[in-house]
């Protein structure tokens, strides 16, 4: 009766420890969802890599039939967007200006103006340095005709 109840309170022991060392169930379940969600991407990869390769070997013959035909209307197509997509800038550029001149203040202004006023800043520090350069050299040509 004794070996019973030492071994019966060593299964509790054991059963309290085992308690204590094991994961929260929300942990569990939240390693489950990311396990089930890179399955998921993956299966869903391998999915869409196998059809990429199927459409391709269908469409193959259909390509190289129809080859000379695509080729052509393919480089039009990429020079006609490029051409939209260039017109949109420029229809976007001269908007952005026209809101600038007219002091509407676009996106961007503030940083247009910063730079404008660098760039006066070191132009003036350029021409009073040459002004100092330039008086500096006639002084030293002055002095030397002079000696």
């Amino acid at each position: 009766m004794a070996s019973r109840m030492i071994d019966g309170a060593s299964n509790t022991n054991v059963a309290q420890r085992l308690k204590q060392k094991s994961p929260e169930s929300s942990r569990v379940l939240r390693i489950g969802g990311v396990l089930a969600g890179i399955v998921t991407v993956m299966v869903a990869g391998t999915t869409a890599v196998g059809g990429t390769m199927v459409a391709l070997l269908v469409a193959s013959p259909l390509l190289i039939l129809f080859s000379p035909v695509l080729v052509p209307l393919a480089i039009a197509a990429a020079v006609v967007l490029g051409c939209l997509v260039s017109f949109l800038a420029v229809v976007a550029m001269v908007a952005w200006l026209y809101k600038y001149v007219k002091g509407r203040r676009p996106v961007g202004a503030n940083q247009v103006d910063a730079a404008k006023n660098r760039i006066v800043d070191t132009a003036s520090q350029v021409t009073e340095k040459a002004r100092e350069v330039g008086s500096n050299v006639s002084g030293y040509l002055h002095n030397k005709t002079n000696a």
